[in-house]
């Protein structure tokens, strides 16, 4: 695909503010161009050697001294973009960045729109879109394991793989479609047996690729995580231990927590939202009434719930209510306060969660934390370790198509092998093949291809 935009994009690359170093981008065919008429060297060298670095000053249409930079040419088509692109790497002083990108736009560069040298990237054939849309997931990676997911698929490794499983439905869709042209002709059963015996391992793949997805989103979007139990068990406390500094007051008077109160943090290299929530039981005053209404909302958000009771009494009438309005949700039972003497009835409280493991803590000395830590991946993960170099799934539109193709080979293996179905197999072996080209952008519209682009950064 080739569909080559001949204006010339600047923008500024590095985020705005305080620091070493700021880069000023520029990709089109006046790039080398503009970059020249502004770029004063230092030694009697010119902009003419690609993927080279050169030391000098950019200057304004007066000649007064912007700054002193290092200039990168890199020629097309080895670029990010396959355009000419020019890199001016300045003193990141929101001031300068500015002047230098107003002068390259005086000079005939426009403002690039948002993720638009990736866009002229997959546009020119240099990346598809599932390593366009990795690239964005890779700027926005918080945990090493989001990023070594999003730098999976911009290595081209899902794109190999649909490509491959694409090829073979196409080389399927062939032998059918050649079937209905020579359908006067007897087909034999055992032919038609043999398209549906590679059919079915192609739908095994796609599958393991849909099952993936589940773990692959939570790598990517992380997991939110609501504290929940009666006044005065502890729930402040255990978010400050977990954040590892005193986030929230914590107070012997039951109610001192009103509101909830968010957290993000890193839980075995988790992306976590850790929500702290008021005491549910009996409302003393009508703020207390209002925090607790927060309370049940967070239950309804939460990916898992820590279900807080203290060691230190038997359990109440409010972690009865509270056990059984959870009893069908995934949730962790935490026994907190283990430093001081157990009067908990810990049969009682076995009976109540089932088949789910307590996990004793005293979050105030840090006694188990690393456990429930451990106990909370484990659940997330359904107790499977994750291994990041393998190829899962973690975008939502890939996962819809690849359960779209799914669907499609299922309904085409639905048909009988000896009777003339040949037409509408052709029909779901079709479906299939152009979900797997939407995720890679073999086939796509514009208005996807905006929507996609627009969520990246000014830069990139």
């Amino acid at each position: 695909m080739n569909l080559y935009v001949p204006d010339t994009i600047a923008a500024i690359s590095t985020p705005l503010g305080e620091g070493g170093i700021g880069i000023v981008r520029l990709s089109g065919p006046k790039s080398i161009g503009i970059a020249k008429s502004i770029f004063a060297p230092s030694k009697a060298k010119k902009l003419n050697v690609s993927h080279q670095l050169l030391h000098g000053w950019i200057k304004s249409s007066n000649g007064e001294v912007i700054d002193e930079v290092l200039v990168a040419v890199m020629k097309a088509p080895h670029s990010y973009t396959r355009e000419d692109v020019v890199e001016i790497q300045c003193h990141a002083s929101t001031a300068v960045l500015r002047q230098i990108l107003e002068i390259v736009v005086s000079k005939g560069a426009r403002l690039a729109e948002p993720g638009e040298f990736t866009k002229r990237a997959f546009l020119n054939g240099r990346i598809d879109l599932t390593q366009a849309e990795a690239v964005a997931d890779l700027i926005r990676a918080k945990t090493t394991a989001s990023a070594r997911l999003a730098l999976s698929q911009l290595k081209g490794e899902l794109s190999q793989k649909l490509t491959n499983l694409r090829n073979r439905l196409l080389d399927l869709l062939a032998e059918v479609e050649a079937r209905i042209d020579f359908s006067d002709e007897e087909i034999e059963p055992s032919e038609m047996r043999e398209i549906y015996a590679q059919l079915k391992p192609i739908k095994e793949q796609l599958e393991e690729l849909i099952n993936q997805s589940v773990k692959g989103k939570l790598l990517r979007e992380g997991i939110k995580i609501a504290l929940i139990g009666r006044r005065n068990v502890g729930k402040s406390s255990l978010l400050n231990a977990l954040v590892g500094q005193e986030r929230v007051i914590v107070s012997p008077v039951p109610g001192t927590t009103r509101d909830i109160i968010s957290e993000e943090l890193l839980l075995a290299d988790i992306q976590t939202i850790i929500m702290d929530t008021a005491g549910i039981g009996s409302p003393q005053d009508q703020l207390e009434s209002h925090g607790m209404r927060f309370s049940h909302q967070s239950i309804k958000e939460a990916d898992l719930i820590l279900w807080l009771v203290a060691a230190d009494t038997p359990l109440q009438k409010d972690d009865l209510a509270i056990a059984d309005k959870i009893k069908d949700l995934t949730y962790i039972p935490v026994v907190n306060k283990c430093d001081l003497s157990v009067r908990i009835d810990k049969n009682q409280l076995r009976d109540l969660v089932g088949n789910r493991e307590p996990v004793f803590i005293s979050a105030l000395r840090g006694d188990g934390i690393k456990e429930l830590e451990n106990q909370i991946a484990k659940l997330v993960f359904d107790n499977q370790a994750i291994d990041t170099s393998a190829l899962i799934i973690s975008n939502v539109r890939h996962q819809k198509l690849l359960e779209d193709a799914c669907k499609s080979i299922s309904r085409a293996l639905a048909f009988p092998e000896n009777q003339h179905y040949e037409e509408l197999i052709a029909v779901e072996l079709n479906q299939a093949i152009d979900s797997l080209s939407k995720i890679t952008g073999d086939k796509v519209d514009g208005e996807l291809l905006n929507r996609i682009f627009s969520r990246f950064c000014i830069g990139k």
